[in-house]
Order: structure tokens, then sequence, then C-alpha cells
């Protein structure tokens, strides 16, 4: 049996298996089918072939990698499998070091490292005088390190075989500071998968309410001493603290769309029940707002609904500017949306009803003489809540904010749009995020149900401050409504800002828009693909998933 047949008897004899539906449940994880698949993908990808071409290539760069794993009464097959998983890796430049906080009943943990330390001299292995937590064990591993790269494995985890190869292959070709892959959780088999992972590129609205990157991360070990290391204050969730950090210092951040890491779901993981580790989400609230209090960001942090590690993050504002909203559409009677706005808690803003297209809202933002942000609102579209103008604001006034967008419900509870991810669907162009789902289902891995960056916006409604409007130029006046908020929102992107998408502004469908859809010529379609032929790739979009926006492999 070769030592990826091992692995694989290793896993297969170990771990308790955390009931799959209820996970499922829990973290609003994708259907079985997806899972099958993920496992069929991983093992297509442990191909002989593939992995004896990994190991035969010689890389131009060729960075020592320092795998930190600190471990504490770790159970003995977990240890093995875990340890086994790093020295079958095919790019073979690592060291992985290990610090031993358990106590003196696990005795074994230590004698199991260091006979593989005997075995591999790339194995450093120390025992520590006391535990002093996930932080501060992670520290000492770091202070063993010698690579100019480092990585994060938990000590009852596993690596894919080509983890540091892909790595190390990014770092070639980009010279990434910062990496990160998708990963899955599994339980007791490799092949018993409960849920894949397939991230976005690099959110940073997206790491601020959800530690999304996780498993498996790589970076440079400059940047994690300019960070200071871990701190102990937020042990359970130092992960996500030390990657806020690190992710505002990094030059260049990769996401690598590959499952590379394999996340163990067992009694006691925070997988398993992050109700048993309470203090896990208190630390990551903490994270999270003294992270935005060292920017300088007025802000408060708490739970949301979706789950508990997933953050609400509200932005304060020191003023209140003047909002002017542009109502339109020629379809529906103006008036209707406008009373909507009734509800409104936010006071400072004036309505404007147009029946023009682009050409006229550039001309209106133009000749504005007060207005400090400009609210695009489909005439088709009502408010429902009292804090959804305010809720967009807060996030529009961000000095890094481009256009900020909110969801859209049909009155029988269904999902009309959430945002629009580009370059999909049968023309190419862009499809509605969450089309169809009902009322409280918030997609994939409850993405829906917290802020995040998106590549573009739906043409409901869409916020943006009116200097970066006619910075960008304005909207583009070959196009209608139904491109030219996505163009906006993709000229934004190029220059520098993030598009954001809030659930907690969502807004709902007047009857006289249900079941309408916006008219799009070939001619514009034409138009808006050949002007965005080269940026419509959407990079919160993972290339794992269906072209047609369901979020399946």
């Amino acid at each position: 049996m070769g030592r990826i047949g091992r692995i694989f008897s290793l896993i297969k004899n170990n771990g308790l298996s955390a009931p799959a539906a209820m996970l499922r449940r829990r973290l609003n994880a994708a259907p079985k089918v997806q899972s099958r698949r993920a496992a069929k993908l991983v093992r297509r990808s442990m191909d002989k072939s593939i992995l004896d071409m990994q190991k035969s290539r010689k890389f131009n760069k060729n960075p020592l990698i320092s795998i930190l794993m600190p471990v504490y009464n770790t159970d003995i097959d977990m240890l093995r499998c875990v340890i086994e998983s790093v020295i079958a890796q095919t790019y073979g430049r690592w060291e992985l070091c290990i610090c031993d906080g358990s106590d003196g009943e696990h005795q074994k943990v230590g004698d199991c490292c260091a006979a593989y330390a005997a075995d591999d001299e790339r194995i450093k292995y120390r025992k520590l005088f006391e535990n002093k937590g996930i932080a501060a064990n992670t520290n000492e591993c770091a202070l063993m390190a010698s690579g100019e790269y480092m990585a994060l494995l938990d000590h009852d985890d596993m690596l894919h075989p080509s983890a540091l190869y892909k790595v190390t292959e990014e770092i070639e070709k980009s010279g990434a500071d910062f990496i990160y892959t998708d990963e899955m959780t599994f339980a007791g088999s490799i092949d018993n998968v409960l849920l894949t992972n397939f991230k976005p590129d690099y959110s940073p609205d997206m790491l601020r309410g959800n530690n999304y990157i996780c498993h498996f991360t790589v970076f440079d070990a400059g940047l994690f001493k300019s960070a200071g290391g871990f701190r102990s204050e937020y042990d359970g969730s130092q992960d996500h603290d030390i990657f806020l950090r690190m992710t505002k210092e990094a030059k260049r951040i990769s996401h690598i769309p590959e499952i590379l890491y394999f996340w163990r779901a067992h009694e006691g993981s925070v997988v398993e029940d992050v109700a048993a580790k309470g203090y896990a989400v208190d630390a990551g609230i903490r994270a999270v707002r003294d992270d935005l209090a060292e920017w300088g960001e007025n802000a408060e942090v708490g739970p949301t609904d979706v789950y508990p590690t997933v953050y609400r993050v509200r932005y304060n504002l020191t003023d209140e500017p003047r909002v002017s909203v542009i109502i339109t559409d020629e379809a529906c009677d103006s008036d209707e949306c406008a009373d909507s706005l009734k509800i409104t808690e936010y006071g400072n803003y004036e309505i404007i009803k147009i029946h023009g297209g682009s050409a006229e809202i550039n001309r209106r933002v133009e000749n504005m003489p007060e207005g400090n942000f400009v609210l695009l609102l489909d005439g088709g579209a009502e408010a429902v809540a009292a804090g959804w103008m305010r809720e967009l604001l807060s996030h529009a006034a961000r000095e890094d904010a481009g256009a900020v967008g909110t969801g859209l419900f049909n009155r029988d509870g269904t999902v009309e749009s959430y945002f629009m991810i580009t370059g999909i669907g049968k023309d190419g162009t862009a499809v509605h995020a969450g089309r169809g789902l009902r009322s409280g289902d918030n997609g994939y891995l409850g993405r829906m149900g917290f802020c995040q960056n998106v590549n573009a916006l739906n043409s409901a409604c869409l916020m943006v401050s009116r200097a970066k409007f006619l910075e960008t130029g304005g909207l583009d006046e070959k196009l209608s409504s139904a491109y030219n908020r996505i163009d906006l929102c993709l000229r934004l992107k190029k220059i520098g800002y993030n598009n954001i998408y809030t659930p907690f502004a969502a807004l709902r469908l007047a009857p006289c828009a249900t079941g309408r859809k916006k008219r799009k010529s070939r001619t514009e379609t034409e138009y808006f693909l050949d002007k965005w032929r080269d940026g419509l790739c959407d990079p919160y979009y993972n290339v794992n998933f269906r072209r047609d926006g369901t979020y399946l492999l």
C-alpha cells in the first residue's frame, strides 16, 4: 500500500462521525450531490500520474515552507494521519514545526511526534513546559520556523498531497505573499464529505463578517512578523484575528480554487459544534471590532441569525449627508415607490422621478445642487423596513466603497435577486444570485445572509457617492437599465473601489413589476460583451460552480 493509501486507511479507521444531516442544516451546506462530486474531484486530483508529474517539476522560486502545527492531547490516529499527509506532499521543500502542549496523561503524543522527527529531519518537535493556549503555542511553532513562508495546519486535519505544490506554483506565478485554498469537511472517511467550501477571491467585507478564508493558508514569514503574530486574547478565533491584520498589509493575496485541505468534523471540534466553544464566537466578534477600531472605523459588531460565527458590522455615520433618490421605471407608477419610502427613518433625502434613460440620469446627477449620495431606485421596488436607507448609506460613505446594493424579494417571499454574478448565464453577461430561493434561505454556506463584496449589483437598488459616480463618467448612455448598473459597478471596481452587497436593507417587488423582465436587445448585449470582453469573469464566484449561477459543481 502506498503512502496515499495508508492515509485513507488511517482516516477510515479513525474519528467520530458527526451527524451529516445535522451539520448540513447548521451550516446551510450544499446538497449531497455536490459532496459526492467533490469527493470524486478530490480523488481525480490524487491520480498517481498527476502526483508523479508534480514531484518531478523544478521551480525557479523554491521557497522553504514552514508548517506550524501546535498539538494538544491529540488522538494518536489523527496525529499520524496529519503528519503522514505532510510527508506525502509532492513539493518537498518544507519543514513541519510541532509544539506540544499536551498534559502528562498524553505522553504518547510526544512519543509519536518524536518518532516522526527522528525519521525525517524536516520534522521539528518541541515539548512545551506548559500549555499556553492555541495562539501562544502557534507562536512557539513560529519561533522554530526558518522558512520564507509559513503555513497553518490543525493537529486533527489533513492536507491534500498537492497542497504545497499548488501553493508554490502560485508563488512562482504571481509572487503572492498571502495564499488560501478551498477546503472540504469530512467525518470518519474521506469519502464521507459533509460539506465543501468553495470560496470567493479576497473579499474584505466577507472576511469581516466571517472567517471564510480559514484553511489552507500560507503567508510570507515577514508578513506574519510585521503583523505581530497571534494574540492570545483572541484564542478560539485567533486565525480570524491575524487574517484580518495580514490581508490589509499583504501586497498580493491569491486564492487557489481547489480543495487542498480536509477539515475533520469530530466530537469537540469547532465545526462539529460551535456552541460547545462559545468563547470562539465572542473572540471572533472582538477580533472584527478591534480590527475596525485599529483602522479608524466607527462600527459595531454583533452576531447574525445565519450562524454564531457569522457577524454583522454596523458602520456608524458621523453626519447625515443628503441622499438623492432617483426613481426610474416607465412600467411602474413612481408615486407608489415614493409612497413606500415614507417608512424610511433616515430623514435627509430627496426624491427625483424621471422617465428617461442613462443620459437623463447623468444630467440630473451632474446638476444636483445638494445630493452627496445618489440612490438609483427602480420604480418597481418598495421599501419594507425603516432602516434600509441608513444601512445602504453607512456602507456607501466608506472611503473604499463603490456601489452598495441589497436584495429584492417577490411578494410571495421568494428571492428575485440578491446581486449579479457576472460572466455566466446563457449569453455570458450576468445572472441574478439567489433567484427562486425562499425567504430565509441564505444560499450556499449562508453567504447571502451577510455583507460581502460583489462584482455587480442588481438594477433595483444601487447607492453610490455622487463624487464616485462622476469619477467613473456616470452611466454608459448606450446601455439601458438592463446593463447600465452592472457596467457602472464594473467601472467602479476597475478603478479600485469595492462594491458591497448587504442583506440588511432588502426591498420588495411592487405588483406592477411582478413577472416583468427588462428588455435586452441583441445589439445592446453584443456591445456590453464587447466592452467587457476581458473583465466579466466574476472573482467572487468560484470556478467550480455551475455557470448558470446555481452554486453546484
